[in-house]
């Protein structure tokens, strides 16, 4: 039975299930959320007993809760990511279940993902909260007769509202000045012929002048489109005299009203220009090729609340027989089926790609496969509504231009009440006026070769637990990620970082806006890799300053 904390206990079970033996890790270890107190001992706690039992996947075999590990909104998706420990033969296939409260069954959300991707995401469900939950991650291993489990103890809150009080104070203004004002002007009501709209009482040509200072601020809100921000707040001084001076702006009125392109109604357009960077084996059989995408859409980055919202997308690597995902970056809900990787944009996640496996036997040609794919790509709003989906290398102009044949976009909501307008240009550090927590998880994956060995290392950074950005937390910073247990690096490819640089067993490099998922592939001459895994496991130390020069804490999780 699951443990109950608060008004909900919400579990995540991760587990791996499959009919048919291959190549695979089959040791791992929960690193995001940090899993309870003595569940991180490598090469992971092995709990004797295959097939699972029904009972061993409603409880935690750490029973003792852990201090809160990381809290979260409910409908947040969140990332949840292992490590692999140990290597041999085992069970592909991750199952992903969640469990709303103590007795609750466990729920499917997604099943069958491929085990080595070592990084999912997973959207914990709408309108529950709770003080003290549970996120729960197993991966059972026929190899060993056993399965492997850990717990993390996470907090999950409710959504911030935006309540609009602003209607409640206009109706108390009107209403009293018909009684005070009439004495000099009482005999005239039978003639007012020139004001027409006035009613009987007489004050009424007293609201008259304030309808010129009222037409500016409707008017600018139509022309440009994509500040939609703007208009909510302006009307809130002179409600009462807006239909008077309605018919004198006329042309502003077709505007559009969810942030559609430049203002037309047509469908948005994403433009995508990608290359593809490295190629190199995956330590298993297959080889990997890493692809990264610069995404626009009208000239701007995606966002929620611009040009119709986010898209689901379907690019296909045209050339491959198929494809599958070790890891994705700045997308959500990634699948790959044959030859085509199915995803999600992300709000402000410009920079999108990610790492697959090529089918076997196709070799790395240098930094490229032996056969390089062609891209194309279809997509459509997550409203349901149309875009124009262009994807081409770098450096070249779109050459792929298909408009979905789904329906005319509808108006998206572009939430006008929400931040943009209140956020600062430039916000100070935290909100206590102490130096920003940068807390970084490192995650070094497969190795190969052998003098020098080649090794993949994925980061994930958080600043006051939101993603690095330019505007909050004091801003952008420069980190140095030092490598213990080996003496010499080099960085032959990195992605999401600025500036790389390395000096014998240091990286360094600055953090980019909106970019969390940092990585690169690295040589040395002073490690050693056996079986994919680098022995012994590398630790890692961080430190760094802000640019503007201001002091950070820096962590490793």
């Amino acid at each position: 039975m699951a443990r109950g904390f608060g008004k909900w206990t919400v579990a995540l079970a991760v587990v791996a299930l499959a009919s048919v033996a291959l190549r695979a890790d089959s040791h791992a270890i929960l690193t995001g959320p940090k899993p309870r107190d003595g569940e991180e001992i490598q090469p992971g706690v092995k709990i004797p007993n295959f097939p699972v039992t029904a009972a061993q996947m409603q409880a935690c075999h750490v029973t003792t809760p852990s201090a809160i590990r990381a809290t979260y909104t409910a409908g947040q998706t969140i990332p949840v990511s292992w490590i692999i420990t140990i290597p041999h033969v085992s069970n592909p296939g991750v199952t992903i279940s969640l469990s709303l409260g103590d007795g609750q069954p466990f729920n499917t959300l997604v099943q069958g993902l491929d085990v080595n991707i070592l990084t999912t995401n997973v959207t914990l469900p709408a309108g529950k909260t709770s003080d003290h939950a549970v996120l729960m991650w197993m991966w059972a291993s026929q190899a060993d007769n056993g399965f492997y489990q850990d717990c993390s103890d996470i907090m999950i809150v409710a959504p911030a509202t935006t309540p609009a009080p602003a209607p409640a104070p206009v109706p108390a203004t009107p209403t009293p000045p018909p009684a005070a004002a009439p004495s000099p002007k009482p005999a005239p009501s039978p003639k007012p012929a020139p004001p027409p709209a006035a009613p009987s009482p007489v004050p009424a040509p007293a609201p008259v002048p304030p309808p010129p200072a009222a037409v500016p601020a409707p008017q600018a809100a139509p022309s440009p489109a994509p500040v939609v921000y703007c208009p909510a707040p302006t009307p809130t001084a002179t409600t009462p005299a807006a239909p008077a001076p309605a018919p004198a702006t006329p042309s502003p009125a077709p505007a559009p009203a969810g942030g559609q392109a430049a203002g037309t109604g047509a469908a948005p357009v994403y433009d995508f220009a990608y290359d593809i960077s490295a190629c190199y084996p995956s330590g298993q059989g297959s080889n990997i090729f890493q692809l990264n995408i610069a995404a626009t859409v009208n000239g701007e980055q995606p966002a929620a609340d611009a040009n119709g919202g986010l898209a689901a997308l379907t690019i296909t690597f045209n050339g491959l027989a198929s494809i599958g995902i070790s890891n994705t970056w700045s997308s959500t809900n990634s699948k790959a089926v044959g030859n085509q990787w199915m995803f999600e944009t992300i709000d402000d996640g410009p920079n999108i790609g990610g790492q697959f496996l090529l089918p076997a036997g196709i070799a790395c040609n240098g930094q490229q496969p032996a056969t390089v794919p062609t891209l194309s790509m279809t997509g459509q709003l997550l409203s349901g509504g149309a875009i124009v989906a262009n994807i081409h290398p770098k450096g070249q102009t779109a050459a792929q231009g298909a408009t979905v044949p789904v329906p005319a976009p509808a108006p998206a909501v572009p939430a006008p009440t929400t931040a943009p307008t209140t956020a600062p240009a430039t916000a100070p550090a935290p909100a206590a006026g102490g130096a920003p927590n940068y807390v970084v998880t490192v995650n070094a994956g497969s190795c190969w070769g052998a003098g020098p060995v080649a090794f993949i290392v994925n980061l994930g950074i958080s600043v006051n637990g939101e993603m690095p950005a330019n505007d909050a937390n004091g801003g952008l910073a420069a980190l140095r990620l030092t490598f213990n247990g080996a003496q010499d690096i080099t960085a032959s490819s990195t992605w999401n970082a600025g500036n790389p640089t390395t000096l014998g067993n240091v990286f360094s490099f600055e953090t980019r806006d909106d970019q969390p998922n940092v990585g690169g592939i690295f040589t040395s001459t002073s490690i050693t890799c056996t079986n994919g895994v680098i022995t012994p496991p590398l630790q890692f130390a961080l430190a760094g300053q802000l640019l503007s020069g201001g002091a950070i804490n820096a962590q490793v999780a």
